[in-house]
């Protein structure tokens, strides 16, 4: 009887805990998709919205497709997306994702990987290449900027290059969502990560990197 009672308590007690783990894995999720959901509309909404401010008279040909990019993505339906991509496919996704961003931008390519590589990556890792075009675009004062793009035995590299103002890493505010949240805390989500290299007059660089 006192076995029975302790197996029955044993069994409680890991279910409880199972609850438990559920739970906070659900919580934790919600708060990953409400953070992926955040730099989306900062990403694609508010920036461009931000940028229609700037302007009187007839829209700019480049506001209006950063604007028809932003409608694309918030209309498209979830699960619309293959589970993942080859090398070659990947890497001519973020090309073509550089040049909508930027058609100024100067893109080198590689495909020499492994296996597929999950659209879900592909997709973030676009997303944060592309703030970091935007953000060369819009405060660099470069006329165009480098991006390579990397499929390299099962992991992507983007690098995103320019040659103007740069600026102090260490200066930027945590409240500036772009490169806190929509480059580095976005690779982070995916298990990769984001590296801004910067100095005053001597032009940015910012590298992502993801690996199975």
């Amino acid at each position: 009887l006192g076995m029975r009672i302790q197996l029955t308590r044993l069994r409680e007690a890991e279910e409880a805990a199972r609850r438990a783990a559920e739970e906070s894995a659900l919580a934790r999720a919600t708060a990953d998709s409400r953070e992926r959901l955040g730099a989306l509309i900062h990403d694609e909404v508010l920036a461009v919205l931000n940028a229609a401010m700037l302007f009187d008279g007839p829209t700019p040909d480049v506001l209006q497709a950063e604007a028809d990019t932003a409608i694309s993505v918030l209309h498209r339906e979830p699960g619309a997306e293959p589970a993942g991509y080859g090398p070659a496919e990947s890497v001519a996704r973020l090309a073509a994702a550089a040049a909508r961003t930027w058609s100024d931008s100067r893109v080198t390519t590689l495909a020499d990987g492994e296996g597929p590589i999950p659209a879900g990556v592909v997709a973030e890792v676009g997303h944060a290449m592309g703030e970091a075009i935007r953000n060369a675009r819009r405060h660099s004062g470069a006329d165009d900027v480098d991006v390579t793009v990397s499929a390299i035995g099962t992991g992507l590299m983007v690098r995103v290059a320019d040659t103007g103002r740069g600026f102090d890493p260490a200066t930027v505010a945590d409240s500036r969502l772009g490169l806190r949240h929509s480059i580095r805390r976005r690779m982070e989500l995916i298990g990769g990560v984001a590296d801004v290299s910067s100095e005053p007059g001597r032009g940015t660089e910012v590298v992502l990197r993801w690996r199975t």
